[in-house]
């Protein structure tokens, strides 16, 4: 996080994103966004206090049906890091392949992720994060009839206005091997990703 700060960037949220998308509000030079999946317990003992004495954000996606099972969050846990400035998303019900799935269950187990979610007293969840970073483009028209307004991918690279929404890029950081030149590196190639996308639609 501090190598973040290091090189200008400042987090913003999901809904931010999506704001300033609309007009409804202005990103700063270097917006970026830091996700968690599955929900895990150090996330409220390890992660809350780093993002919090730093002054930063973060979203945090959440498999509803492991929610106070060992090792997970609970739901005290989740409102109140939510009331503390961490977005809560979903992960899914019960974190299954959606693209192995027909989409009457796809629709069940987004749909049951969020509901539980805002039923238990989160605050309305806006993003999904696809299992496995996989999703199909049949799926798309279904989060948005469940309400979602955006989902994050398993694709690499970095995000735009003309980004879809519902298929947001992320830049997968791994527990590292080399430390911190590693995860500069990770920023680097997404970067370059980006580059060669945007080349590649002047092209074409």
């Amino acid at each position: 996080m501090d190598e973040l700060r290091a090189q200008g960037y400042e987090t913003i949220s999901v809904l931010d994103f999506l704001r300033a998308k609309k007009g409804k509000q202005t990103l700063p030079e270097k917006a970026v966004i830091v996700t968690l999946d599955d929900g895990y317990k150090d996330n409220y003992t390890d992660m809350l206090p780093i993002m919090e004495s730093r002054g930063m954000k973060a979203t945090v996606f959440m498999v509803t049906n492991d929610i106070g099972l060992p090792g997970y969050l609970t739901w005290d846990m989740l409102r109140d890091m939510q009331e503390r400035g961490i977005e809560i998303g979903s992960h899914t019900a019960n974190h299954m392949a959606l693209t192995t799935m027909p989409p009457e269950d796809v629709k069940a187990e987004v749909q049951l992720s969020k509901t539980l979610l805002e039923w238990n007293k989160v605050k309305t969840v806006f993003a999904l994060s696809y299992p496995n970073g996989k999703y199909r483009d049949y799926m798309l028209p279904i989060l948005k009839e469940t309400e979602y307004l955006a989902a994050v991918t398993g694709d690499p690279g970095l995000n735009t206005f003309e980004t879809n929404p519902y298929l947001l890029r992320r830049i997968n950081i791994p527990r590292p091997y080399f430390g911190l030149t590693e995860f500069k590196l990770r920023i680097w190639k997404a970067k370059i990703f980006a580059r060669f996308g945007s080349l590649l639609n002047q092209q074409y």
